[in-house]
């Protein structure tokens, strides 16, 4: 008898173990269903919201391409000036400085696409489309700037500002400093030649490579060895948003032999950016690191001076070269050019902040931002 009552207890135990483990696992499979919707309708409103602002952006970025393509034109006028200056100051040193600029533009380009992809990534995390003209470029449509190509074309005026304009102050050579402004042009020529398709090359104006003869130049660079549009594509547009820390190739203009250089020199920057944000993470929530705006702060600050001060510090060679190649000095026109040199800059910096498009399109470095604070649009 006991033996047989022993055995029905042991039986009543495991039914009852097996219909709480039923339960558990029902259970579980259940709130693992609930997460699986409440993620795949948050991955949906995001969508649609993305979507939202991105035919915004280019609703209100039609109204101002004409403007773009005249302001841009007006633009390229002070630079012809000083390669017009340049060819009447031709002697070996004003030569050397020059290519040297162009060259060493490669960092100064470096600079300004990992700053985009670090602010991007940071904005991202926060729920929020950070500087939407690179981001849906390089996340949702790479034709996008084919779509508004005069407003593409003002990117290269903005982009001088924040690198060459420090050239200028510290010192180095006009004739250097044009060489990396020349440089800074080409590569925008270049972005916008990979990005479009000759059906879209109908624009007549001289100066952008939505017209002909530019994209003719560009396909001889093509077989040339400067240019790799299929590489390009595949590498530097092969993620998505949620994958954007894995994006790789930040350079367009491939130089050769100098180009490897550059390759492993801006994946070395962003491998390190991205180290910064795994160690801030571990050793604060990451939660803290993307809500907290002290957090954000100083994350953004700090990753942001690490690609500043390493892209910065191959200048510091510059410094020599002028020292040891000897003067570099202009011997005609070199007021003039040190003047339009100096509204280049003004000019950059006044596109940043002023620009109607630049606002309209929030494509501001500081509006942008601080609204990524305020005001995250993906929430």
């Amino acid at each position: 008898m006991s033996t047989d009552h022993s055995l029905e207890e042991a039986l009543a135990r495991v039914k009852a173990d097996a219909e709480t483990k039923t339960d558990t696992e029902d259970g579980a499979e259940m709130m693992s269903t609930e997460a699986k919707t409440v993620a795949e309708s948050a991955d949906q409103s995001r969508e649609r919201r993305m979507k939202a602002i991105y035919h915004d952006l280019l609703n209100r970025g039609y109204a101002f391409e004409s403007q773009s393509s005249i302001a841009y034109t007006l633009s390229i006028l002070p630079i012809l000036f000083c390669l017009f200056v340049l060819g009447n100051n031709l002697q070996p040193g004003t030569v050397v400085s020059f290519l040297l600029g162009f060259i060493m533009e490669g960092f100064m380009f470096m600079n300004m696409h990992l700053a985009t992809h670090v602010l991007m990534l940071s904005m991202y995390r926060a729920e929020h489309v950070g500087l939407p003209y690179a981001f849906f470029h390089h996340y949702v449509d790479s034709n996008h700037y084919g779509k508004l190509p005069a407003q593409y074309n003002m990117v290269a005026v903005t982009a001088i500002a924040p690198t060459s304009m420090v050239l200028w102050l510290l010192g180095l050579e006009a004739t250097f400093v044009l060489g990396v402004i020349c440089a800074t042009f080409v590569d925008v020529y270049i972005h916008g030649f990979i990005h479009t398709r000759n059906s879209q090359a109908t624009y007549l104006n001289p100066f952008t490579v939505y017209s002909r003869y530019p994209r003719d130049i560009c396909k001889l660079l093509c077989r040339c060895g400067f240019i790799d549009p299929n590489a390009h594509i595949r590498l530097h547009h092969a993620e998505k948003a949620e994958n954007m820390h894995q994006t790789a190739d930040f350079m367009d203009m491939r130089i050769p032999l100098v180009s490897l250089f550059y390759d492993w020199y801006s994946d070395m920057q962003f491998k390190l950016v991205k180290s910064i944000f795994h160690c801030i993470q571990h050793s604060v929530k990451a939660s803290v690191v993307y809500t907290d705006p002290l957090g954000r702060l100083f994350t953004d600050g700090l990753c942001l001076s690490v690609v500043y001060v390493l892209s910065m510090l191959p200048f510091l060679g510059v410094y020599i070269y002028q020292d040891f190649m000897g003067s570099c000095k202009l011997e005609y026109y070199e007021v003039e050019m040190n003047q339009m040199l100096t509204f280049i800059m003004v000019l950059s910096v006044v596109v940043n902040f002023v620009y109607p498009p630049v606002i309209a399109n929030a494509t501001s470095f500081f509006y942008n931002y601080m609204e990524s604070y305020v005001r995250p649009n993906l929430k």
